[in-house]
């Protein structure tokens, strides 16, 4: 794929992409899947409403409780006169106690974890005339107010002003197939000059409060539907978005070509993503315009698990932002690339830590990742390092962070020789991988290859390398490999709502232990497996790194434990076989690489992987300070 010319550029940007998501409309809308509905599209204030509230689709642990009941279940509630403000301003005559039941707010069952109640929220709430009523908060309870959902809101709305929605489709922001049947329904507030139109093109029109029509999707790319009402003087709309799949061209992965960014020359990569059971890929960016157009379909291989796309023309040494637009809603940056670009996040690092920083390019939404043929290698002043043995190490566990003022790898560069004088001969930095946000122990990982550009550039890390193996202390880095933040790539690309889908071939849907952080890796899969070795073999090679201390090693099992401490420390065969996996495959790139884990299970586990090679943390708290009291103490065996 040639990058776009200017011509073509100028008509392409009459199909300019809008990647904001699903559009809101309201605090809630009239749809499947929503916690709270009512069964009015446009509640006003002194007209009844029936409101529907399915406990199911609530969130918090507290809402759990009240899965099953059949009564003893109550309405919890107010009223606020502003959109943004409380909206419990106004509360039922009665309402005090939270821990008591409030009969006029009992719910009547209607199976399946689904209740209801009907209202007019002006006497409801007590709201005087002539004040508005712009939103209601609600949550149901127990009656003893031990179990109860979230907060929630309802919309209402003034019965002077005209209003539009789309009650079919519900989502915003969606995928059909082309000759699909797309049911459309818009409701207006009042009778009104119906249109609806498609890119602008009229589908059809009407006069009433209802306009239905069936659309049968056809051609590709991002479509535009927007319902609108015109009564007097008044206008009012209503949009969604939806995306015809196309088909994507059938071929073979070139011989010893790796998933993510493959350089060819100085002009030339080939991109590879491993997304299996996604119907499509484009590549979009500052080759594409961010546009996902035709030529940036990226091809497909035969057993569907791959998308991929060789780019020809590139500047030798110019660096390209790009994404990876998935199945036309989701767009992520390379899950292997070494540069990303953060839109909130980049404008807080400094020239001085990273200077000539690109910058974030305006067309874009969300992380971007970065490529750049022709890249000056880093030269090496110790190519081969002689590390000490594992008996004599003295690490220094450091937080480029708060080690020094500027958080800069250069600064902990130049205060080597300071470490080295305290007799150290080993570095433990902890977690540099790019990870959310700029400020951060590093325990949240986004992006496995890319050092965090807070610290600085890819070179000024090498240099810290290198510059500690000149004066012979070793480096380990502190790796995250069981769990990632939301922004991984694999985390958004297969995602259910509030947690990893089902077929996420990463990650699982709940965290198998009661240390639940972010989202856990599932290391029985193969997909999980891959990964983790490239993560490996690429930071000893890539920056020649001398081994890795592994956080919450214990936690890289599929054994589920639940909440039982217990039991996620008991010995783990399962978990045994994953650790001896990885170890082999780290000593095949480097047969002398540290493998030190962050373990603390049952001693049994800890012998017989410490027998096989790994080293451990050892928990002396205890024992410190008991010798610091003036107890005896034996410290043999840490």
């Amino acid at each position: 794929m040639q990058p776009l010319s200017t011509n073509s550029r100028r008509f392409l940007m009459r199909l300019t992409l809008f990647l904001t998501g699903v559009l809101l409309l309201g605090d809630v809308s009239y749809t499947i899947g929503q916690v709270v509905t009512t069964q009015s599209t446009f509640p006003y204030p002194e007209n009844e409403i029936t409101v529907i509230i399915d406990v199911k689709l609530a969130q918090g642990n507290r809402a759990k409780a009240l899965l099953g009941k059949t009564n003893d279940v109550y309405l919890w509630s107010g009223a606020g006169s502003t959109a943004g403000g409380n909206a419990f301003e106004f509360t039922p005559q009665g309402q005090t106690d939270f821990a008591k039941p409030f009969e006029p707010g009992k719910m009547t069952s209607l199976g399946n974890d689904r209740w209801s109640i009907k209202l007019t929220p002006r006497s409801y709430f007590g709201v005087p005339a002539g004040t508005s009523i712009k939103r209601l908060g609600l949550l149901l309870k127990s009656s003893d107010g031990k179990s109860q959902t979230e907060d929630l809101f309802v919309t209402i709305y003034d019965n002077s002003q005209l209003r539009a929605r789309f009650v079919t489709p519900a989502e915003r922001s969606f995928l059909v197939e082309a000759g699909q049947p797309l049911p459309i329904l818009g409701v207006a507030s009042q009778s009104s000059q119906l249109s609806l139109t498609l890119d602008g093109v009229n589908l059809q029109t009407a006069v009433g409060d209802s306009l239905r029509y069936i659309y049968n999707p056809t051609g590709e790319g991002r479509r535009t539907v927007i319902f609108k009402a015109t009564g007097g003087t008044q206008t009012a709309s209503d949009t969604f978005f939806f995306t015809v799949a196309p088909q994507p061209e059938i071929a073979s992965l070139p011989t010893g070509i790796k998933d993510g960014i493959n350089y060819l020359g100085e002009t030339s990569v080939i991109l590879s993503l491993f997304a299996p059971s996604k119907k499509f890929v484009y590549l979009i960016g500052e080759m594409t315009d961010w546009l996902p157009v035709p030529p940036s379909l990226m091809k497909r291989t035969p057993d569907g698990n791959r998308y991929w796309m060789q780019i020809n023309g590139l500047k030798a040494g110019q660096e390209y932002a790009f994404q990876y637009l998935v199945d036309g809603t989701v767009a992520v940056g390379d899950p292997y690339a070494d540069k990303i670009l953060d839109p909130n996040n980049d404008r807080f690092i400094t020239p001085a830590t990273y200077p000539g920083l690109k910058p974030y390019p305006s067309q874009a939404s969300g992380i971007v990742s970065v490529l750049q043929t022709a890249q000056q290698p880093y030269s090496w002043e110790v190519p081969s390092f002689t590390r000490p043995e594992e008996s004599e190490l003295v690490l220094y566990e450091l937080l480029v962070r708060d080690f020094v003022g500027t958080r800069r790898y250069t600064t902990v560069a130049d205060s080597l020789l300071y470490l080295k004088r305290m007799g150290i001969n080993a570095l433990e930095l902890m977690p540099i991988m790019e990870f959310s946000g700029n400020d951060s122990w590093g325990y949240n990982p986004i992006y496995h290859f890319a050092p965090d550009k807070a610290y600085g550039s890819k070179n000024a890390l090498k240099e810290l390398i290198d510059r500690s193996h000149t004066n012979g202390i070793a480096v380990i880095l502190d790796i995250v490999l069981n769990q990632a933040d939301y922004e991984f790539p694999y985390v958004k690309m297969y995602w259910d709502g509030s947690q990893p889908s089902a077929d996420n071939p990463y990650f699982n849907q709940q965290v198998t232990h009661p240390f639940s952080v972010f989202f856990d890796f599932n290391h029985e899969q193969q997909a999980t497996k891959d990964y983790v070795d490239r993560v490996c073999e690429y930071w000893i090679k890539e920056y020649k790194v001398d081994g890795f201390r592994f956080d919450l090693s214990k936690g890289f099992t599929q054994k589920n434990s639940g909440s039982n401490v217990g039991t996620w420390s008991a010995y783990d065969e399962s978990r045994i076989k994953i650790w001896k996996r990885m170890y082999d495959k780290i000593r095949s790139y480097d047969p002398s690489a540290y493998v030190i884990l962050e373990h603390f299970a049952d001693n049994q586990e800890e012998r017989e992987l410490a027998n096989y090679g790994m080293l451990f943390w050892g928990n002396a708290n205890f024992d410190y300070r008991k010798a610091a009291a003036g107890e005896n103490r034996s410290f043999n065996g840490l």
